[in-house]
């Protein structure tokens, strides 16, 4: 055994001097040297020594097992309960002592480390404190996943770079599958065999016990649920690995389909499927690239740095996202900036156009986004393989990707194209469809992918805006003319920036009148446009009595100063409508009409047939009116009109009638 002598300087023994922090860190002394002799050993022990001529120093032997005093049981881990069941845990004791001092506690501090099959292959672990207090710890050893015996063995190292163990066994049983688990499919879409893309998935099984631990060691047989078009397994069995986890690798056939595969425990029968994993063409297909954006009328004509945000959804020919990873180009020609790509997770992704110069005079641009696929068609046999049979029609025939810059429909020369083939012109649609794994006798095209595309056009609204079309309003600066009482109908208004495109997303709408009540929707926000908007318009209820005043079209763009359109408004005096005479007497008749406004008062002009207006006798009158003072057998015209807040509004007549002879 190692002997340490200790010297006793100024009252104090040599090892107050020394560090004994982690096992690892130098050990401090004072000038008096360490002397080391090796002299053998003891089962768990070391025993160092100082100065061995001084008969004054003390001897310390360090030995490791569990226990203290006569109860020390050196070179053994104290095991609370050596057999366990599965997924069980037990408490470990370890003590150094000294052995020289009747296996009394060392109480300088030791890192012990605990090791095992078990624990080196992550099926068992130990919790706990493992620096040692007062010369002893316990931890608690866990199994997840161990079964049968485990050697744990604890190892410390001492002051003079000695190595002493403890060790011990405990007994695991072994865990009853319970259920397996599907983990994950890695990836989850597969494209067709022969295509170009993904052709196989990893899927992840594991098996679990009673007590939620992973299950070591144990057969597995998988299977597929179809093997439409030459789908397979690359292997048909696995082993659980030391994570309870066994995979099968699944091989896309030449037909579309979704693969689920199934994991059964030979033993136990028990099983667990996995998650389809769709097998596909994976090629983009041309009415399944989705292309929107936040909003098309952007305050850009005047302004730098507004953004709208770009989304692309790209899809097969049965409806499945793209592999992830696919780029989508984009390319925004006639102004703006927008990054040239993004790539596809889940079969989507998006880009953020940035106003900016350049900028069209017409403040419209186009931005398209493009990429490599297939033509549609139509799939009569429903196999997803264009075939004879399926159709394919003159609109599913593509030019390449072209940028649409005067809107006409055509691609005109200088307009933006996606050159796919590099040949420096584009290419018209050729009259057969492009696409991969074509069996059509007659119609197949001369690529296997051609460019796809879909376009947006933005209005890069200016901060200034316009009436572009009145409808049923006057002129701006006009008058609006309207009787009293009565509700006036304004629609048809269409409003624009100064390009003639939508203003700017955001914009507000209003319309105020200092004269009667507007009634409903007065205030309006410009959502997502490209075009002019509208029509607007307003629902006006004049007073009773004439009055005058204006219309007020306030348009707020987001961080401009407001601008306004007025109109005047002039309401006047409702006309009675429809005015007769009935009962006519010798001397009287009775006179009615038809109020078209809220007037309660009337004048009445009379005389004889054929009178000039202003010089008959007028009278106040109420409705009906009965006439007296008249001559028998004499014919009478007369006229009436409103009185309302101190006006007159216009006549209505001349009507006659005879009174009896």
């Amino acid at each position: 055994m190692l002997h340490i002598y200790r010297r006793r300087v100024a009252g104090r023994s040599l090892s107050q001097f020394v560090n004994f922090g982690s096992l690892r860190h130098a050990i401090l002394v004072p000038a008096s040297a360490i002397l080391l002799a090796a002299c053998g050993g003891d089962g768990g022990s070391s025993t160092a020594s100082e100065d061995p001529t001084d008969p004054s120093d003390d001897t310390i032997t360090v030995s490791i097992g569990n226990g203290l005093g006569q109860n020390f049981v050196a070179g053994e881990i104290g095991i609370q309960n050596p057999m366990l069941s599965a997924g069980g845990s037990t408490q470990l004791q370890v003590n150094l002592v000294n052995r020289e001092n009747n296996n009394s506690a060392v109480t300088d501090p030791f890192t012990v480390t605990f090791s095992s099959n078990c624990i080196a292959d992550g099926l068992s672990t130990i919790d706990g404190d493992t620096n040692t207090i007062t010369g002893g710890l316990t931890v608690t050893y866990v199994s997840n996943g161990c079964s049968g015996e485990d050697t744990i063995t604890a190892t410390t190292t001492t002051l003079l770079g000695n190595t002493i163990e403890a060790s011990g066994t405990v007994t695991i049983e072994a865990d009853t599958v319970l259920s397996v688990q599907f983990i994950e499919a890695t990836p989850t879409q597969l494209s067709l065999r022969g295509v170009g893309g993904t052709e196989t998935a990893q899927v992840r099984f594991q098996l679990v016990g009673q007590q939620s631990a992973p299950i070591v060691g144990e057969s597995i047989t998988f299977s597929l649920n179809t093997s439409v078009g030459g789908l397979n397994l690359a292997e048909t069995s696995a082993v659980s690995n030391n994570q309870g986890e066994v995979t099968a690798i699944v091989q896309s056939g030449t037909a579309p389909a979704t693969a689920i595969v199934t994991a059964t425990h030979d033993a136990t029968g028990v099983s667990g499927s996995s998650n389809g994993i769709n097998v596909s063409t994976g090629v983009p297909q041309a009415n399944r690239l989705s292309l929107s954006r936040s909003f098309g009328n952007p305050r850009a004509f005047n302004f730098d740095g507004t953004e709208v945000d770009f989304n692309i959804i790209a899809s097969d020919q049965v409806g499945n996202p793209v592999p992830n990873g696919t780029v989508i180009s984009f390319a925004s020609p006639e102004g703006g900036s927008i990054p040239s790509s993004c790539t596809t997770d889940g079969g989507r992704c998006s880009v953020t156009w940035v106003s900016s110069d350049p900028r069209p005079a017409d403040g419209r641009a186009t931005v398209i986004a493009f990429t490599s696929g297939a033509e549609e068609f139509d799939d009569v046999n429903g196999d997803a393989i264009f075939d004879d049979g399926d159709n394919f029609t003159p609109e599913m025939d593509l030019d390449e990707p072209f940028v649409d810059e005067n809107e006409n429909g055509i691609y005109d020369a200088g307009e933006f194209f996606f050159d796919f083939n590099n040949n420096g012109s584009i290419d018209l649609a050729d009259g057969g469809w492009n696409g991969p794994l074509c069996e059509h006798s007659s119609l197949c095209g001369v690529t296997d992918e051609v460019g796809i595309s879909e376009t947006s056009v933005l209005a890069m609204s200016t901060d200034g805006v316009m009436v572009a079309a009145e409808g049923d309003f006057p002129a701006v600066g006009g008058t609006i003319n309207a009787l009293a009482g009565e509700t006036v109908i304004l629609g048809g208004m269409v409003l624009s920036d100064l390009n003639g495109n939508s203003m700017a997303n955001g914009t507000t709408v209003s319309f105020e009148s200092s004269v009667g009540t507007l009634q409903g929707t007065t205030s309006f926000e410009i959502g997502d446009a490209v075009n002019a908007n509208g029509p607007f318009g307003i629902v006006l209820s004049t007073p009773d009595d004439p009055d005058t005043g204006i219309l007020t079209l306030r348009i707020e763009v987001p961080d401009v100063v407001p601008q306004e359109f007025i109109w005047s408004i002039s309401t006047s005096c409702s006309a009675p409508t429809a005015p007769q005479a009935n009962n006519e007497t010798q001397t009287s008749a009775v006179l009615s009409w038809t109020e078209n406004g809220t007037a309660s008062n009337w004048q009445v002009e009379w005389g004889p047939t054929g009178f000039v207006q202003g010089t008959g006798t007028m009278v106040a009158a109420t409705n009906p009116f009965l006439l007296n003072g008249l001559t028998a057998n004499t014919t009478y015209d007369y006229y009436v009109r409103s009185t309302c807040g101190g006006t007159n509004s216009a006549s209505a007549g001349p009507v006659t009638f005879t009174t009896l002879p």
